[in-house]
């Protein structure tokens, strides 16, 4: 009988025997049925193979009583039978239990096994008259199933033995009982049962074969898997910790008093950063998904809010490429949903940065409504969302539209192709939407643009919808809309009955003041113009003047709107008389609070609509930076002292606990990765500590608790989580960016300032 492969050395320690060793992790009915002896696996994995192959013979004992009471098998045959099967299963168990069995050259007791299974069949074939062909079937397969962990040449043997035995038994019928054997039946059912058996032990041979290349393709697959597992995860950690010096320097050099020509390197620098930086999260996202380890979140989130997230973000893309970007949520979006809000975002981040990123001219579209039906069904109590990206770029082949899904895969894969990337945005987002319960395609033709919808299942979150506050307040409202885009019109129009504005549009500036002259004249002129800066003709910053210099225009609240970037923006200044200036596309929230405050009925909104300080607020707090790497350290000193923090460094994990310990910290921002001590190790004597210290505080006295948050170039799946799971409280991946780090601070070090911990050995 084949061995099972040795399993992992039971632990040992001091005062561990080698029998209670043996017996360690295990249950004590686990000890009473396999004995103490069973110091392994393969111990173990014969006596479950004993078990079976003993299986087979009490089924013989009941096959045989069965026969008995038929008629037609003699009760001392059934008896001696019974004897010999039950007292053979015994012993071998006795063998098995003590570890008897060890001490043969053949532990697992194939052969013995064998001889006495050969001798029962002997015995219930002499026996069992007519029937016997029956019973031998009904063992032998039984049999031969439960020591299918033979080999092929075991099994051979097995059968060659059985068949022989079978010879024997006739031959001795053919001498006790001459004349009553019918050699021509006897010899058919010879063949048949030989034949039976050899199927068997060629089959039998084959699927142990087959079973042994499965378990080594499966451990090579396992690891090659965890080969690239550990490879992804130190590339991530090496990429990224040259990375954010790179990022934080850059962020850190465009604060400084740099010329134009300085300014635009910075940027570019940084953007080529950015670039790599989405290449290596686009990377280990696809590992992550392809490994099956992807999670997903389950919160309530706004769709429209992720939504207008995603194109504000990608807006000033965009707008430096002198694009219009368009934004339509229809009306039965439900407010809120129920999901992961992440992965729809990243979804959204793919295709509509994809869009900008092969469009020239034009614009860009988003739309989010519920999926016509026909399409992918949503269960009860969901719904499904259909998303649509559309833009007036490149468009692509049909061959191409074929291929974009695969991975590593382009529209355009030629060494001449004018854009870049690594092939894996699709590939994520089709696989992400899957994941939702959607689908995903394209539409798209070379020179007219693409369209790429997908369909993601949500469940409908119970939380109440409503209105921003302070949109009732412009209920009645007249207001005319200047934008020479029908689609923007359209878009803008709709948030304005949303709310019970009523709306007028104007393609072009003459039109629009023709509008405004003849409500004046009519008593009943507009009170907010909504103007699209950038239009053909009369551009709006015209517009506003003209209509700030005349009373005859009933002297309306003028409300700008703009697709350029903010240094166009400086340069096309609007003239006195414009409430406020919003980016394109607007949001809904934003645009209602602005319009309340620029009629005199200010919302929490409102304050949206205002350009807000650069600067982000001071933090007097006291933050120890425990980090190796020198770049990092001078990064997190710069942006640290720039908030307004007072800031102290450790060079690794064992210098970081000890200045925790003599000194007060508001907020600890700890590597993972170092010399000597890394920071899991340093989290845990922290705590420890802590811990410590907090067990001999007075009864009613609170309990000190020290902030850590991890600064961490691992980023993948578990990393978080290990690191949580080591003490810390939160979680940067690197490289980060100032504002990531201040909404850091913010969380955690604010809480400590009122009392910073302090720690004294």
């Amino acid at each position: 009988m084949q061995h099972a492969s040795v399993g992992p050395p039971l632990p040992r320690g001091p005062g561990i025997t080698a029998p209670a060793a043996a017996t360690a992790g295990r249950s004590p009915i686990e000890t009473a049925l396999f004995g103490p002896h069973a110091a392994d696996r393969r111990q173990r994995v014969r006596i479950v193979r004993f078990f079976m192959a003993s299986g087979s013979s009490l089924l013989v004992v009941l096959l045989f009583a069965a026969g008995n009471l038929l008629g037609f098998v003699p009760l001392y045959a059934l008896v001696s039978g019974t004897i010999l099967i039950v007292g053979s299963v015994v012993a071998f168990f006795a063998m098995f239990h003590t570890g008897a069995n060890l001490r043969f050259r053949d532990p697992s007791l194939t052969l013995p096994q064998i001889i006495v299974s050969v001798i029962v069949t002997s015995w219930v074939l002499y026996h069992a008259g007519e029937a016997r062909t029956a019973y031998f079937l009904i063992y032998m397969v039984s049999f031969l199933f439960a020591v299918f962990q033979l080999n092929t040449a075991g099994l051979v043997r097995l059968a060659v033995t059985v068949v022989a035995c079978y010879s024997v038994v006739l031959a001795l019928l053919v001498l006790n009982h001459p004349g009553e054997v019918d050699m021509r039946l006897e010899a058919l059912r010879f063949l048949v049962l030989s034949a039976v058996l050899g199927w068997f032990a060629v089959m039998g041979g084959y699927i142990q074969k087959l079973r042994e290349r499965l378990r080594k393709a499966r451990d090579s697959a396992n690891a090659a898997n965890l080969a690239k597992s550990e490879f992804l995860a130190n590339m991530s950690h090496e990429i990224r910790t040259p990375m954010n010096g790179m990022l934080g320097m850059t962020e850190l050099l465009l604060d400084t008093a740099l010329n134009d020509a300085q300014q635009r390197y910075t940027r570019n620098v940084r953007s080529s950063c950015e670039a790599l930086l989405h290449i290596i999260n686009d990377i280990l996202d696809f590992s992550t998904i392809e490994a099956g380890k992807l999670h997903f979140e389950s919160v309530d989130f706004s769709v429209r809010e992720i939504t207008e997230e995603v194109a504000e973000l990608l807006a000033s893309r965009a707008h430096a490429k002198d694009l219009e970007m368009l934004l339509r949520i229809d009306d039965d979006v439900p407010a809120f949903v129920h999901g992961d809000p992440g992965r729809l975002r990243q979804v959204l981040i793919n295709l509509i940065g994809n869009a900008v990123k092969f469009t020239e001219c034009g614009e860009v579209e988003i739309r989010a409504r519920l999926a016509p039906s026909g399409g992918v069904r949503a269960p009860a109590g969901s719904c499904a969302l259909e998303f649509t990206v559309r833009d007036t770029g490149i468009g692509m082949t049909a061959s191409a539209r074929s291929r974009i899904f695969n991975a590593f895969s382009q529209a355009d894969g030629s060494t001449t192709r004018k854009f870049g990337g690594t092939g894996l945005g699709l590939v994520i987002s089709q696989q992400l939407v899957e994941l939702m319960g959607g689908t995903i395609d394209v539409e798209s033709k070379p020179g007219e643009g693409s369209t790429f919808r997908f369909v993601a299942v949500l469940a409908v979150s119970d939380t109440p919808g409503s209105l921003p506050q302070g949109s009732d307040e412009l209920r009645g409202l007249r207001a005319l809309i200047v934008d020479d885009k029908p689609a923007s019109c359209a878009i803008l129009q709709r948030h304005a009955s949303a709310c019970g504005i009523v709306s007028t549009s104007a393609d072009c500036g003459e039109r629009a003041l023709a509008l405004l002259a003849s409500a004046a004249a009519a008593g009943s002129p507009y009170e907010v113009v909504l103007i699209d800066m950038k239009m053909p003709g009369m551009s709006g910053a015209q517009l506003a003047q003209a209509i700030a210099a005349s009373p005859a225009y009933g002297a309306p609240k003028l409300i700008m709107m703009t697709s350029l970037s903010a240094r166009e923006v400086a340069a096309n200044t609007p003239q006195p008389g414009v409430y406020a200036c919003l980016n394109k596309p607007v949001r809904r929230a934003q645009l209602y609070g602005c319009i309340a405050g620029a009629i005199g009925r200010p919302s929490e909104d409102a304050a949206a609509a205002k350009p807000a300080d650069s600067q982000p607020a001071a933090i007097a707090a006291r933050v120890l930076v425990v980090e190796d790497n020198r770049i990092n350290q001078q990064i997190c000193l710069a942006m640290l002292r720039s908030f307004g923090c007072e800031a102290e460094i450790a060079g690794n994990g064992r210098e970081g606990f000890d200045a925790a310990c003599g000194g007060e910290f508001d907020l600890v921002l700890m590597d993972c990765q170092m010399p000597e001590m890394d920071g899991y190790a340093a989290t845990a004597l922290i705590r420890a500590h802590e811990s410590d210290l907090n067990a001999h505080r007075a009864e009613g006295t609170p309990k000190r608790h020290m902030p850590i948050v991890a600064l961490t170039a691992n980023a993948m799946e578990g990393d978080r989580e290990k690191c949580l799971s080591a003490g810390m409280d939160d979680y940067l991946t690197k490289p980060f960016k100032k504002d990531q780090l201040h909404a850091m601070l913010r969380r955690w070090a604010c809480a400590g300032v009122s009392g910073a911990l302090q720690l004294r050995l």
